[in-house]
């Protein structure tokens, strides 16, 4: 049985034996993974509150709100369910994660094959990590009113968690490089 080849290391943006689609897959796994523990976390939480599927359904209000140019600061919170605002903030949330996972799975893929790049691609990560957080914070917590911004910070703490872990497992030697 022979090995599978080395990698080789150009310094490009992709090695030249692997194609565009295993990143982008293995971004849209991490993404997915991402998405579900967020849809998850507030799942229960709704559960908890006895209103299942309000967060998705308020949040679906507010982006479709938001997208016609208009939103009354505080108005989201009370918006009846609606089984189709849930889908389509079901849609748009899954889209997001599936877009960050790309980029996340584009920085490790580079870091793997870029041996010295390691801490940068994961100081980069940490901080747009931060910066969707912020993001969310200010605009689904703050304008929507939709949710807390504690529920924002744990969900995000389990997002994190998840994809890291599938990262973690993926790409074993970027975290041995830092």
């Amino acid at each position: 049985m022979t090995a599978a080849p080395a990698p080789s290391y150009t310094g490009g943006l992709l090695p030249n034996h692997t194609h565009a689609r295993g990143v982008l897959t293995e971004g849209a796994a991490s993404g997915i993974l991402g998405a579900l523990a967020v849809a998850l976390w507030f799942l229960l939480r709704d559960l908890i509150e006895g209103r299942p599927f309000h967060t998705p359904s308020a949040l679906g209000h507010g982006l479709t709100a938001l997208l016609k140019g208009g939103v009354a600061l505080g108005a989201v919170p009370d918006a009846p369910f609606s089984s189709s605002m849930m889908y389509i903030y079901t849609v748009a949330h899954g889209i997001i994660f599936i877009a960050a996972g790309a980029a996340c799975s584009f920085l490790l893929n580079y870091a793997r094959r870029n041996p010295g790049q390691e801490l940068y691609a994961v100081l980069v990560l940490a901080t747009l990590g931060m910066w969707f957080t912020f993001l969310s914070m200010m605009l689904v917590g703050v304008v929507l009113s939709a949710v807390t911004i504690v529920d924002i910070l744990i969900a995000h703490l389990l997002a994190t968690l998840a994809m890291g872990a599938y990262f973690w497992r993926r790409h074993p030697e970027v975290w041995r490089g830092l």
